[in-house]
């Protein structure tokens, strides 16, 4: 049992205190009341009989809530555990994509990335969509050094006075790069 993980990122170790203890391999269960069961017919497990429709939405909304906490966690850890060169927004031209169909822009972005990847198979990358008021989506990344990004100074700075930066091979829409001095800061925005 333990109540205590450490992680290890670059150059720094997190420690996290939980309230409860966890046996290994176990999920912590609360004690609860018997609810009544019936046998599924296609798989002859018992399923628990929900008839209370509150209680169903309840049990959806924890669904949800957890299963939005686990994909946080994991973009947190997979970007503290890596070395990024270059904190990226990346936007869609709706003249060349429908900006706000999800599937088309990650559909287009991935096939870019995998264009990348071709050129560079050492290239890394972790991107999070996030979405206008408008409607239309536009993506943050994080992206490791690659000379097959071709960037291009935009002929702007930041307001601490670092250059921004367009990838030159990105042709659906918009880009701007600035390059990541620190690491954790980078993670934070993008969780």
């Amino acid at each position: 049992m333990y109540n205590v993980k450490h992680y290890i990122y670059p150059g720094e170790t997190e420690t996290r205190i939980y309230s409860r203890c966890y046996e290994i391999g176990k999920p912590a269960r609360r004690d609860a009341e018997p609810k009544e069961t019936v046998e599924n017919p296609f798989t002859g497990e018992e399923c628990e009989v929900i008839n209370d429709f509150e209680e169903w939405e309840r049990k959806k909304e924890r669904s949800m809530a957890v299963s939005r906490n686990r994909a946080i966690n994991n973009i947190y850890n997979l970007t503290r555990c890596n070395e990024w060169a270059w904190f990226v927004t990346i936007t869609f031209d709706p003249q060349k994509v429908d900006s706000k169909d999800y599937s088309e822009v990650t559909r287009k972005l991935s096939k870019w990335l995998n264009n990348l990847k071709t050129d560079d198979a050492g290239l890394k990358y972790l991107f999070v969509p996030e979405r206008h008021k408008s409607g239309a989506f536009h993506f943050h990344g994080l992206l490791s050094s690659s000379a097959a990004l071709q960037m291009v100074y935009s002929g702007h700075d930041t307001k601490s006075g670092d250059p921004i930066y367009n990838i030159g091979r990105y042709k659906f829409g918009w880009t701007t790069a600035t390059e990541v001095h620190n690491n954790e800061a980078g993670t934070k925005y993008i969780t």
